[in-house]
């Protein structure tokens, strides 16, 4: 996501269902149906993919503001996993919720 977007986002996520995940955690992984768009409130989430050798890659690291997976919104499923590597607090907004328009 680009910075110019933060700002436009960020009220969306006002009223959403603050959690805290542990190092380790998954957020979501790949193939799983979208359900929620997640705002980060604290430090850092990777999102990953592995290859056919097993290879880990790292797409994104999101800090601080980023919403994960963004482009997933439009999506039934993750195309990818999101994995935290230390413990964080990210805000979680239902996905009808974060397409929803007047």
């Amino acid at each position: 996501m680009i910075a110019i977007m933060f700002d436009l986002f960020e009220p969306l996520f006002a009223d959403a269902v603050a959690r805290e995940f542990a190092a380790g955690d998954l957020l979501f992984r790949a193939g799983d149906p979208v359900v929620s768009m997640i705002l980060l409130r604290a430090r850092q989430a990777e999102l990953v993919r592995h290859t056919g050798h097993g290879l880990k890659m790292i797409l994104q690291r999101a800090g601080p503001g980023h919403i994960l997976a963004e482009a997933s919104a439009w999506s039934d499923s993750y195309h990818c996993d999101a994995v935290v590597p230390e413990p964080r607090l990210a805000a979680l907004l239902p996905r009808t919720v974060f397409l929803w328009r007047d």
